[in-house]
């Protein structure tokens, strides 16, 4: 099982569904692969560590971020996709972000000017 933590303001989202997506940055561990089973946390490593959900990995796709542009390139298959503007604010959305400003200026602040990692796409 692959394990991860989220923010106190994305936990509701997670834990009643809506949230069904994360974007992690490439890291030393592998990203999960489809059909493994996902642990969903909020507040890992304290007292106040609560298990949200366990989910099947639907999808996993790499994602790109230059953050200065406010450019999302989506790799699936073998196509990598700029995202339009529509589908940034879908993105942004569908992953507990209030609109693609929002979006932007957390990954901004959290990671500089790219970004690189991976999209993980969950069942509930």
């Amino acid at each position: 099982m692959v394990a991860y933590n989220f923010m106190a303001r994305f936990a509701p989202s997670v834990e009643d569904g809506t949230k069904r997506q994360t974007i992690r940055a490439c890291g030393k561990r592998r990203p999960p692969r489809r059909g493994e089973q996902l642990q969903l946390y909020t507040g890992m490593r304290t007292r106040n560590c609560r298990l949200l959900r366990t989910a099947p990995c639907t999808a996993v796709y790499p994602i790109a971020m230059d953050l200065a542009a406010r450019r999302v390139r989506v790799q699936t298959g073998d196509i990598i996709s700029t995202l339009s503007r529509l589908d940034v604010r879908r993105l942004a959305v569908a992953d507990g972000f209030a609109n693609e400003a929002d979006f932007f200026e957390y990954f901004t602040a959290t990671h500089g000017q790219t970004f690189a990692g991976h999209l993980i796409k969950w069942e509930v």
